[in-house]
């Protein structure tokens, strides 16, 4: 099928909106062969642009609960950060969006974050209340920096 027919499967929506959220998906790179077919699974695209074609299709639906479990690992911290900003516009502030993420950038401008060690939650906060309380959490943004070095 193509990847209009891909991303529409059970959705009725104008072509604007189908451009808005691939949009706010970071997947604007996809409006130009949306005609074009894809094999099954999203053959034929790159891990990262088949997430933000999931995502756009979780978009569509203008959830109030969105939840995002690793949705958006296969592309760079950037892109992933730029992505979550648009979706958290699109949605508006009455929606809920729980990030599931080990990419600590992801998570750091959340209203709160939950710290999990050996499946325990062991801290809850913002990003600064984390630094300053959850050696946890702090452990975890230096094993993090120096991965990253």
């Amino acid at each position: 099928m193509s990847l209009r027919d891909n991303i529409l499967f059970g959705y009725k929506v104008s072509n604007e909106e189908l451009e808005e959220v691939l949009k706010v998906a970071g997947a604007e790179e996809l409006i130009s062969i949306l005609d074009e077919m894809v094999g099954s699974s999203g053959r034929g695209l790159s891990d990262g642009q088949r997430q933000r074609v999931g995502v756009a299709r979780a978009l569509l639906s203008r959830p109030n609960v969105l939840i995002l479990d690793e949705a958006l690992s296969a592309v760079d911290s950037k892109t992933e950060g730029k992505v979550i900003n648009s979706i958290r516009s699109y949605l508006g502030e009455d929606s809920i969006i729980v990030i599931i993420s080990y990419r600590l950038s992801t998570v750091k401008d959340s209203d709160r974050i939950v710290v999990l060690d050996k499946g325990k939650i062991v801290a809850v906060g913002t990003h600064e209340e984390l630094l300053k309380k959850s050696k946890v959490y702090r452990e975890l943004i230096e094993r993090q920096l120096i991965r990253e070095e």
